[in-house]
This record gives C-alpha cells, sequence and structure tokens, in this order.
C-alpha cells in the first residue's frame, strides 16, 4: 500500500495510517450483487495519539507528538474510494490538482456517532469501481480542506 501526504495553502494532510481489523486495514466486505463493485471498510487511526476522544475541536490527529494546538481535526475530514484511474499503482503521484478534482463532489463525512473508534475511525461500507475483476487498483484518499492524503488499494484476484 502506498501512503501520501500532501499539505496545500498551509492546511496540514490528514496524517493517518491503515491498521487494527486486518493486516492492513482493508476490511473486504463482500461483493455488490446489483453491479459487481467490492464494498470495503477502511480502519483509519492516527499515526501520533489522538489527542481526545470528543469529536471536535478538541479532537484531532496531531502532526508532532505531544502537540495540543495543531493536527488535523476530525470533523474536517472526508474520504473517497476511487479507482485508479491516475497511474498511482504504476508509480505515478496523484497531483493536487487530480485529488481537487477527486473532491469536486463531496466526500463522506465522519459520523461522530457511530465511526469514531480508539485511535481514530472506522470509514462507513464504501463501495469500489465496479465490476472488481476488472478495477483492481484504487485509491483511498482522505481530504482536510484543500490538503489530501492517499493510499494506493489493490486487490489481488484469487486463484482456482
Amino acid at each position: 500500500m502506498i501512503d501520501v501526504n500532501t499539505d496545500v495553502s498551509g492546511e496540514q494532510a490528514p496524517n493517518f495510517t491503515l491498521s487494527a481489523g486486518s493486516s492492513s486495514g482493508v476490511v473486504f466486505e463482500g461483493v455488490s450483487h446489483s453491479d459487481g463493485s467490492g464494498i470495503f471498510r477502511f480502519n483509519v487511526i492516527c499515526k501520533l495519539s489522538l489527542t481526545s476522544g470528543v469529536f471536535g475541536p478538541e479532537s484531532f490527529c496531531p502532526t508532532t507528538e505531544g502537540s495540543t494546538a495543531e493536527g488535523t481535526d476530525l470533523s474536517y475530514v472526508s474520504y473517497k474510494l476511487v479507482p485508479d484511474t491516475f497511474g498511482v499503482a504504476t508509480g505515478q503521484a496523484l497531483t493536487v490538482d487530480q485529488a481537487r478534482t477527486i473532491f469536486a463532489t463531496l466526500g463522506t463525512s465522519i459520523d461522530a456517532a457511530t465511526d469514531l473508534t480508539a485511535g481514530g475511525f472506522e470509514t462507513s461500507a464504501l463501495n469500489g469501481p465496479a465490476p472488481i475483476a476488472s478495477n483492481p487498483n484504487m485509491i483511498f484518499i482522505l481530504s482536510n480542506g484543500s490538503s489530501f492524503q492517499y493510499f494506493l488499494v489493490n486487490v489481488a484476484p484469487l486463484n482456482k
């Protein structure tokens, strides 16, 4: 999995890793019967200790250990799972303009009532591109305003 942070316009890039629930932090829940897309959940953990269990301005992923004044406020984070049409799987970096294009439509926000976990959050169930057999490379991307972090997600085919 590729993990890239991009700070833009002075806003802190999300500072997360994927873990818990599975060794990679990605839980495959199955395939949609309607279109053949994969259904995934992501366990997103702050790289540094979450500052508070309270959702809102007091709850953020710090950018430096022990910081109480800076970091990514979880109430402003949104996320998406999109097909890798940008060449990330072949070594291309996602550009800021491409990330902005991904978020031209709203992403999914963190729901304080259901998504918070010890040290981070779990996403809602996300459908990947359909059909999964033809779209094995995806990008899980997080946004904090105009700053981004993304992970390359590769789905390996099962051999019969």
